[in-house]
């Protein structure tokens, strides 16, 4: 018997029917594939924060500095998985990479600011369910129309 995880991508890759885009894959395939990478993004960045807090001696710049490696490895690990399994890109790396980096720049200004707003009225927490929700959309339409167009 396959692990989960096997059997998820086999499915996947079934899935495969020529897109607007000319990808091979489809727009619902796409999303699907956005929401594993988003999840093992998840895994992975929150492994690495978690490390990190264990590796560094306690200081007043430890929680930060663990947030920003823990950051910058989720990038890097959503930019590959999202530019080969979600969008089978074959354009160039370094535009698409630049791109990606500012969108994610820009969504992390937007949403910092906005769950501070939102947490105004409502607990951190609900705001932050609903900020993410809306960026999580707004990142993925952005990120298949200009990063890996």
């Amino acid at each position: 018997m396959k692990p989960l995880a096997s059997q998820m991508i086999a499915n996947c890759m079934r899935l495969r029917r020529r897109d607007s885009a000319g990808t091979g894959i489809s727009f619902r395939a796409q999303v699907f594939r956005f929401g594993l990478v988003g999840l093992s993004n998840f895994g992975i960045s929150f492994g690495a924060f978690q490390g990190c807090l264990w590796a560094f001696s306690p200081s007043e710049t430890k929680v930060a500095s663990s947030q920003a490696i823990s950051y910058a490895i989720g990038i890097l690990w959503s930019f590959f998985w999202n530019r080969r399994f979600t969008f089978s890109s074959a354009g160039r790396m370094l535009p698409q990479a630049a791109r990606f980096i500012a969108i994610q720049a820009m969504f992390l200004f937007v949403s910092a600011t906005l769950i501070s707003v939102g947490a105004r009225f409502v607990t951190p927490t609900i705001s932050w369910l609903a900020v993410m929700t809306i960026i999580t959309g707004l990142n993925f339409a952005l990120t298949k129309r200009w990063v890996f167009k």
